[in-house]
């Protein structure tokens, strides 16, 4: 259960960085257009 758990905070994790590195790539992309 406790491994679940970790697993699920660090796939969190992940998705959140992408989400961010998207934004900040789309932001960039529209901004240099």
């Amino acid at each position: 259960m406790e491994k679940n758990f970790v697993w699920k905070k660090e796939y969190s994790l992940v998705l959140v960085l992408n989400i961010i590195y998207i934004l900040v790539f789309s932001y960039i992309m529209t901004a240099f257009t």
